[in-house]
């Protein structure tokens, strides 16, 4: 599959994710783990750019 191509399974698979990654990613600066929030902040961006691009078709620069 193409990037242009995301299914709308796949994109609420990475809405779910986002949501999942901001909780984690709150317990991890509430434990004050940097390095694993860096991480899941990463991550939790990834995500939330694949739908972005799923809804707009463009990829950010």
């Amino acid at each position: 599959m193409i990037d242009s191509e995301i299914s709308s399974d796949q994109n609420e698979f990475y809405v779910h994710l986002v949501a999942d990654l901001d909780v984690m990613l709150e317990n991890a600066i509430k434990n004050k783990d940097l390095v694993l929030a860096a991480h899941l902040q990463t991550a939790r961006d990834f995500a939330a750019e694949r739908i972005a691009f799923s809804e707009t078709g463009q990829k950010r620069i």
